[in-house]
Order: structure tokens, then sequence, then C-alpha cells
């Protein structure tokens, strides 16, 4: 600043001396004012920095007019740091429109993304599954295996800010400002226009969902929604519903859908996971919605969650058609079993009786021939055999 100001004093005192310096020298030494007076590439530099020039500086202007088309000449346009730049200084607009190669430079994750196809569907899951979970996992009675909503559901687990898809769900708290757990993660990643964008949506009621760009994160979109406190179904089941109603409404294809409320708002994910299977099932079939949807994917982290969304998963999206018997305990089943063969050895016993009955009656009966009474007493006997053998096995 002292360079700055002192250089200015300089070039004044330089112009207010030039007309008597010129007229004490000599005609001869062939001296004009522009051999003496300073560059005036330093003289607009200077008034530049202190205010003092009237003539706008060309190089601002052209940043300012790129500045005000970045969005329009984003898709045409190599990425420079100036670029970079401007991108901070605009809203979601810029990262949606941004070509995949070049969105992929600005991940926050780096090269750490996972893609849709990386995420296997719940069929490919299901046949690496246990054969032994599979069996205590009875299916719903009223639940048929349906192959193709299986190839729309997926399980995965790990770091929901690093799939790269079309939206992925905060569990967010009313403000919608950040706060622990998957949201503060997601505004991590996101950065803080995240942060900026969410100031605008004004909160968000508990069971409602509202729509954010992605920002630095893999996925384009951020669909936040606000779980309950404590075990409220038909609130949690709000939560899914309206979130996958807004993807609809904005034509999104893949979603990914974290633990909602199963943290510090205290519902237990033993209890909250039947209502979420049931209410994304139940949406699925309803007035063609399967179609409008590629992928849901139910995004855990800890162990005990795949666990449970394992179980859940093969009650409500069945992969096979299974013997009811086989999903039974072993004592329940050979006590199911006996009972079905004691009640065979019932039906062979009375129908023992019931011939015994006819062949009497044949015999009292004098119109029936001696033959058809022989023929009785053959099939008494043949059928007695049958359930000697019977319970000679048992």
């Amino acid at each position: 600043m002292f360079v700055v100001i002192y250089s200015y004093a300089f070039i004044k005192t330089t112009r207010s001396l030039l007309p008597n310096v010129k007229r004490l020298i000599p005609d001869s030494a062939n001296l004009t004012l522009k051999s003496i007076h300073p560059p005036v590439s330093v003289t607009r530099r200077f008034s530049c920095v202190l205010g003092m020039s009237d003539k706008p500086d060309k190089k601002a202007s052209k940043t300012d007019k790129t500045g005000r088309n970045v969005v329009e000449s984003v898709k045409s346009e190599r990425i420079t740091r100036n670029y970079t730049r401007k991108a901070e200084e605009n809203l979601r607009e810029y990262y949606l429109t941004l070509p995949l190669p070049e969105k992929r430079k600005l991940y926050s994750c780096g090269s750490n993304y996972v893609t849709s196809d990386e995420v296997e569907s719940w069929t490919d899951y299901a046949g690496r599954i246990k054969e032994k979970v599979k069996k205590a996992s009875r299916p719903k009675d009223e639940i048929q295996v349906d192959e193709i909503m299986n190839m729309k559901i997926s399980l995965w687990q790990g770091d929901v800010t690093k799939l790269e898809i079309d939206a992925i769900v905060n569990a967010a708290n009313s403000t919608l400002l950040g706060g622990g757990g998957v949201d503060g993660a997601i505004h991590r990643a996101a950065g803080k226009k995240l942060l900026e964008e969410c100031y605008t949506l004004n909160g968000c009621s508990t069971g409602q969902a509202k729509l954010s760009g992605g920002y630095k994160l893999p996925a384009r979109y951020i669909i936040h929604t606000v779980g309950p406190i404590g075990i409220k179904p038909d609130m949690l089941q709000m939560c899914y519903e309206n979130s996958l109603k807004l993807a609809k409404e904005n034509n999104i294809r893949t979603i990914a859908f974290p633990c909602i409320s199963t943290g510090i708002y205290g519902y237990d994910v033993e209890m909250a996971t039947p209502v979420v299977m049931k209410t994304v099932r139940d949406w699925l079939q309803d007035k063609g919605n399967a179609s409008c949807i590629d992928k849901i994917i139910f995004c855990v982290f800890l162990k005990n969650d795949v666990d449970v969304y394992q179980r859940n998963l093969l009650q409500y999206f069945p992969v096979d058609k299974c013997d009811p018997l086989e999903s039974l305990p072993n004592t329940k089943r050979a006590k199911t079993i006996s009972t079905e063969e004691e009640n065979g050895e019932k039906e062979n016993r009375n129908s023992v009786a019931d011939n015994v009955k006819d062949i009497e009656t044949c015999k009292s009966d004098k119109n029936v021939t001696e033959t058809e009474v022989k023929k009785k007493e053959t099939e008494r006997i043949k059928s007695t055999e049958d359930t000697e053998t019977m319970e000679t096995k048992l």
C-alpha cells in the first residue's frame, strides 16, 4: 500500500514540474513530455487501484460477462479455474447441466463413487443368502413372487453419499439445515451451496419431503424427509410415500433410502423395517408406479441393519416358492407330519369299517350274489393289510 501511495505521489509531482523543466532545458536537448512522462500502463494501473480512473477494466468486464452466461455455456466450454470459481457462485442448475465426465471432477468423494449398475438387484442378492436365513423368513401368505418387482429392489451396505444415482433421500430434521448422522454426512459431502438452498426451503414438516440439488454429491438430487420421533408407523409411511411421489413428479428413476428415524429419533429398526417394506411394495403395485421407477435401493450401514433388512425383504419380496413346512422349526414340522399321518390312518380305518358294513349289508340282501360278497371281502382284507403296514412303519 505504501508503495502504491508513494508511486502515485511521484507521478503527480512529476506532472506538475514538467512545464518548468521544459522551459529550463535547452531546445538542443530535444526532450519532450512523452520522454519523461511515466508509461501509460503504469499510470492506468495505479489509477484503477486507487479508484480514480473512469475507464472500466476490460478484463473485469469480460469476467462478469462470462459469469452471467456460465449456465448456458458450460455444456460446450471446458471447465477451467474460472468456471470452477463461478460454479460456487451459482445455484444447482450449474451442476445439473454439467456433462457427467466434467461433474465427476467435482465429486467430494473423488473417484470412490458407486454407479447404479454396480448395485445388484434383490434377486441376485438373495441368491447369496444362506438357506438357514431363507427358511427362517417365511413370506407373507398373501404375497406372491414377482420377478419384475424384485429386479427393481436392491439392498446395499455402504455410504449413501457415494451413490451415483438420480436421488438419495436425506433423513433430515425439520429445519433442513443439517445435523448429525446421515444428515450431517450429506451436507458435508454436498458442500456449502446445499445449506444455502436449504435456507430457501423454509423447513419441512414431519412426514413431508422436499427436493434440492445434489451439488458435489454423485447423486443429482437430494430428497429431504423428516422422520417421526418415536414409534409412529403412519408418519414413517408418509415419509416413504411422499419421497417416492416427489421422485415420480421429477422423473427420478433411481433412488436410495437410508434408515429413517432409527437413530437418535428412537424408532426401533425391527419395528420400522416391516412398515418400510409394506409401504414400498404397496406403492409399486399402485397405479402403475412400477413403470416410473427403475431401482429403489435400501442403503444400510450397520451389520445388524443388514440382517433385519434381509429377513424382511424375504418376507415382502420373496424370491422362491417354498414349501410352507420348510419355514417351520424341526419339532413343529415333525408334529405336523405326524398329525397328517394320523389323519391318513384314521381315514384308512374308516374305509375298512365301511367295507365291513357293506359286506354285512350284502349278505343280508338276498338279491346280491356270492361273487359280489367275495369281492367286498377281498377289498376289506387288502385295506386291512395296508393299515397294518403303515402302523409297522410308524
